[in-house]
C-alpha cells in the first residue's frame, strides 16, 4: 500500500524525503513509511528504522512553528518500542512552555513508542543571509 500524501517539504529539496502526511487535527501528523526509499529503507527490514522517527522529529517541529521558519538545533530521543511498517502511526508534537523546544512523540497501536524533545533555534531568512 503507498504511503498518504506529504505535507510540503518544509526546506527538503525532494518531496520524496518528507515523511509527514496530513491529519484533520493541528500538531498531528501520520507517519508516511515509504519502504522504496533508497535510503531510509534501503535493505528490507520487517519495523520502522530509528532513523525514520528522527527525520519525521526533526520535520514536526518546524512545521508545529510554521510559518515561522526554524532549523532544529538540537533532540534528546527516547525510543520506546519497535514500529511496524504496516501499522498506521501517529506524531503528535506539543509546545512547550520554552519557545525554543518542541516534544514530538509517536503513537502506533494506542502506545507510545517514541518521543523527543526538539530544541530550535529561528532560522535565518534569505534576505538575513544577504545582508
Amino acid at each position: 500500500m503507498p504511503p498518504p500524501a506529504g505535507l510540503s517539504p518544509f526546506g527538503r529539496d525532494r518531496f520524496e524525503d518528507v515523511v509527514l502526511a496530513a491529519t484533520d487535527r493541528p500538531d498531528h501528523w501520520q507517519l508516511r513509511v515509504d519502504t522504496t526509499h533508497p535510503v531510509l529503507f534501503d535493505h528490507l527490514v520487517d519495523h520502522a528504522l530509528g532513523m525514520l522517527f528522527l527525520k519525521a522529529a526533526r520535520q514536526a517541529a518546524p512545521a508545529t512553528a510554521h510559518p515561522h521558519p526554524m532549523a532544529v538545533t538540537g533532540m534528546d530521543s527516547d525510543f520506546v518500542r519497535y514500529a511496524e511498517t504496516d501499522a498506521p502511526c501517529l506524531l503528535v508534537t506539543e509546545r512547550l512552555t520554552d519557545p525554543d523546544r518542541v516534544r514530538v512523540s509517536a503513537h502506533q497501536h494506542d502506545r507510545e513508542i517514541f518521543t523527543s524533545l526538539v530544541t530550535s533555534a529561528e532560522a535565518p531568512t534569505p534576505s538575513d543571509l544577504a545582508a
